[in-house]
């Protein structure tokens, strides 16, 4: 009876040591990794490859990031100054177009100095095409063109407006204050073989609009 016990007492602890909990708090395994979690990944790197390097890849990631920055604020700076022109051309176009009354024109050789009513003389000008009422009753003195349609270009320099009439060759200053215009030839310009030339014409008129 007593060996009997015996062996059901050895029976029951080998049991039991083979039930031993397989959960890492109760069982802890040996760690194998290389670097420690608390470690950033640029600290790693950086004690792997040494600092010279890591300060190395650092300033060429930099100098890329710079690069693309100042690559992209260059073409935002190239799109925004043409569509500034294109805005300050447009602008100067639609300034020009439309109905002007020519209130006094001066100068010339005779250096005459005239004044027009309003609605006697209008210039009406539209996408280089320039139409003319003259109604002046005052035939011997100068009062520009005749009635008619007449073609005019346009020529920028410096930021600056110039005309020129009916193919004179003479491109007049453009000057707009206000309601009103003034063709000057005392700033004028000159195309010679594509070359814009600044000179002054001394025997021209100079026409003052309102609109």
């Amino acid at each position: 009876m007593y060996k009997n016990n015996c062996g059901f007492v050895l029976n029951q602890r080998s049991l039991l040591c083979l039930l031993a909990s397989d959960f890492p708090s109760e069982n802890p395994r040996t760690q194998t990794r290389n670097f420690p979690y608390t470690n950033t990944l640029a600290v790693i790197w950086r004690n792997h490859f040494g600092i010279s390097t890591f300060i190395k890849y650092n300033l060429k990631r930099k100098i890329m990031k710079l690069g693309k920055l100042s690559l992209l604020l260059f073409l935002g700076l190239v799109l925004f100054t043409s569509c500034s022109n294109d805005d300050d051309n447009s602008t100067e176009l639609e300034s020009l177009n439309g109905i002007w009354n020519v209130k006094n024109i001066s100068g010339g050789i005779a250096g005459i100095d005239n004044r027009h009513e309003t609605g006697i003389i209008t210039w009406t000008f539209d996408n280089q095409t320039l139409t003319v009422e003259n109604n002046s009753a005052q035939r011997n003195i100068y009062n520009g063109f005749e009635s008619g349609t007449y073609s005019y270009l346009l020529l920028e320099d410096e930021n600056e407006q110039f005309i020129n009439l009916n193919e004179s060759g003479d491109y007049l200053k453009i000057i707009f204050a206000n309601n009103e215009m003034i063709l000057d030839p005392d700033d004028s310009r000159w195309l010679e073989n594509g070359e814009i030339i600044q000179v002054s014409i001394s025997d021209s008129y100079t026409f003052k609009f309102e609109r």
